[in-house]
């Protein structure tokens, strides 16, 4: 089996914004290598909910409507209750870019279950 693969910084950054739920569930994920994945969004500020609701990714506005990606725990921290993530894609491509990402329009939607 090939070496475990790593969350870049950013989507490391974005997962600790997370409930450790969900980070258990991506960090098993993660050891399994099923394949990789880039973590889109965990937490979102209100800002960024009404980008997403403005742009259609979301149908939450993030002030009337509050997202499950706006979820705080109980000492005011963010704990987004959801992730979006997408397939990692490594394509070689001319011009000096090497690595290439799907656009966070087919990210997948994971909600965790939490009583």
């Amino acid at each position: 089996m090939s070496d475990i693969w790593l969350y870049g910084s950013r989507s490391q950054g974005k997962l600790a914004t997370c409930h450790h739920e969900l980070v258990d569930v991506f960090n098993l994920y993660r050891e399994r290598q099923f394949f990789e994945i880039t973590i889109i969004w965990g937490w979102r500020s209100p800002e960024q909910q009404m980008d997403a609701f403005l742009s259609n990714a979301s149908t939450k506005d993030g002030i009337n409507d509050l997202s499950e990606h706006q979820a705080i725990d109980d000492t005011g921290q963010p704990c987004s209750n959801a992730v979006d993530f997408g397939p990692w894609i490594r394509a070689l491509v001319y011009l000096g870019r090497i690595l290439t990402r799907l656009p966070s329009s087919v990210a997948f939607y994971l909600r965790a279950m939490i009583n």
